[in-house]
């Protein structure tokens, strides 16, 4: 995770001002920005869900998986929206709906 500063600001030294080309560390300013980790999505076509507890039960399922960031799980298009990093692959989450004991279409 990287934290910067604004961009174009003078930071104040030495009684004098640093001119700034880019970005300076947050820090240098009294704050933090996080940088977004999470930069792809997946969807899921789920067959064999029937309820509102079949909804959470693959939501638990998927989100237990390191790398997922959310889960949305719908029940009446049977699909779940998966938000998660780059270096999770789709094979893994389709392990984890198959394991919750639905099927992936």
């Amino acid at each position: 995770m990287r934290t910067w500063g604004p961009v174009g600001k003078a930071l104040e030294k030495d009684g004098g001002y640093e001119a700034t080309r880019g970005l300076y560390p947050a820090e240098a300013w009294g704050y933090t920005i996080f940088l977004e980790e999470y930069a792809m999505t997946s969807s899921l076509k789920i067959e064999g869900m029937s309820c509102e507890h079949c909804v959470k039960h693959v939501k638990e399922a998927l989100e237990a998986i390191s790398g997922v960031k959310s889960a949305k799980v719908k029940l009446k298009e049977k699909c779940a929206v998966v938000e998660h990093g780059e270096g999770l692959d789709l094979e893994t989450l389709k392990a984890a709906v198959v394991e919750a004991g639905y099927e992936v279409a």
